[in-house]
């Protein structure tokens, strides 16, 4: 079994390569962060008070996909190296003998931001908002290295970079 967690910028190309790959094999599903907040919210938000609820609902929605055999593609954003390892744990709990690959789609954080107000993911253009989503995200993005890495992780993909 196989989980690709996809690291990136918003706009770096992540989603697209999710929805492509479940679209070449149907035994690929996709769990995605950001379509939870929208089944939440009504629409995509990002609210501190819900975001407890997103994890056990995102958590919940991986533990059932693995359990029922599936190869599943982690559609996350910016997960510190941290973050990524408590997800592998997360996963090695429930398909010890699971093949946990990262997806790495590289994007300047300039072209990033211009992206994502050519072509918003959402209803929100407001360029302050994403400047401060897309700086915050920068700042904390810590780019995967295989020796750095969880020993859990088999692999990285690194997808062509996208430019603005």
């Amino acid at each position: 079994m196989k989980v690709y967690i996809t690291i990136g910028l918003p706009g770096s190309g992540k989603s697209t390569w999710a929805k492509y790959k479940a679209q070449e094999d149907s035994t690929i599903k996709i769990i995605s962060k950001d379509k939870l907040r929208e089944m939440v919210a009504g629409c995509y938000r990002f609210d501190k008070f819900y975001e407890d609820l997103i994890e056990e609902l995102f958590r919940s929605c991986l533990k059932i996909l693995l359990c029922r055999g599936f190869d599943v593609v982690v559609d996350e954003c910016h997960p510190t190296k941290e973050e990524r390892h408590q997800l592998c744990i997360f996963i090695k709990t429930i398909v010890p003998d699971s093949e946990i690959i990262y997806v790495y789609s590289p994007m300047s954080p300039v072209d990033a931001l211009a992206f994502r107000l050519r072509e918003p993911k959402f209803e929100d253009k407001d360029e302050f908002v994403w400047g401060f989503v897309v700086d915050r995200i920068a700042k904390s993005f810590e780019e995967p290295i295989l020796l750095e890495e969880s020993n859990f992780v088999q692999s990285i993909i690194t997808l062509k970079e996208r430019h603005a």
